[in-house]
């Protein structure tokens, strides 16, 4: 929900507390052990963010430079040669 009521006993800012928010990931101090969402400790994994950024392209770059495919969206027939009778008829009765 978009509204929640406050409690009266409790002061809103105790009970929002862990609902706070970072201005920025990178240069706001805060605790990596704190009990906080999963995807806040992987962003924190990243010491150099920008080095990862570039390792994470070359390698990319490195597994496709050798690869030939086709354009999305395209219709390709694939046939795959060497399996024996009985195989190709179960992997046909499961398709159909």
């Amino acid at each position: 929900p978009d509204e929640v009521d406050t409690p009266f006993d409790t002061p809103a800012r105790h009970r929002f507390a862990k609902y706070r928010g970072l201005k920025s990931f990178r240069t706001s101090p805060w605790d990596p052990k704190e009990s906080l969402p999963v995807d806040y400790s992987r962003i924190f994994a990243f010491q150099n963010p920008r080095r990862a950024h570039k390792r994470a392209l070359r390698a990319h770059a490195e597994a496709v430079s050798g690869l030939q495919g086709v354009e999305a969206g395209t219709w390709v027939c694939v046939v795959v040669e060497g399996v024996d009778e009985e195989a190709a008829r179960r992997v046909q009765a499961r398709v159909a």
